[in-house]
Parts: structure tokens; C-alpha cells; sequence
């Protein structure tokens, strides 16, 4: 049973993400996110969400008033 504790060891640096939900699957490829020089700081200021929809409303805004069509997909 050599792959437990390997599996383990894969997995316990991945509990240091920021989250409060324990049901949230977290990958190693999510984790680097969090790490990366350039794009952490917009990890870290886009997990919140309320600033993330801030930012993504004015930029749906301006790409509205550039003429960008939005077509709904369901």
C-alpha cells in the first residue's frame, strides 16, 4: 500500500488553500494559483466575491459600450 501515503503527501499541501468550504475539491493546479507571482494578487483579491463581480460588471459595461453583443446561452 505504497500509494496512500504518496496520494497523501499530494494532498495535505492542498488543505492550506484559502477556503472555508470542506466540500470544495481542491487541485494542485488550484493551488499554484494562489502561489504564482503575477496572478496571486489577483487570486487573492478576486476571492472575494463581491469584488470579483465589482470588476466584472464595469468590464462587461465597457465592452457593452464598445459595441460587444451578449447573447444568452442556455
Amino acid at each position: 500500500m505504497e500509494v496512500l501515503p504518496s496520494l497523501l503527501m499530494e494532498v495535505r499541501p492542498l488543505l492550506t488553500l484559502p477556503s472555508t468550504d470542506e466540500e470544495l475539491l481542491k487541485l494542485t493546479s488550484d493551488k499554484c494559483l494562489w502561489e504564482d507571482e503575477k496572478f496571486g494578487p489577483f487570486a487573492k483579491k478576486f476571492a472575494d466575491k463581491d469584488a470579483f463581480f465589482e470588476s466584472y460588471a464595469k468590464a462587461h459595461k465597457a465592452l457593452s459600450e464598445l459595441g460587444s453583443k451578449f447573447e444568452n446561452v442556455e
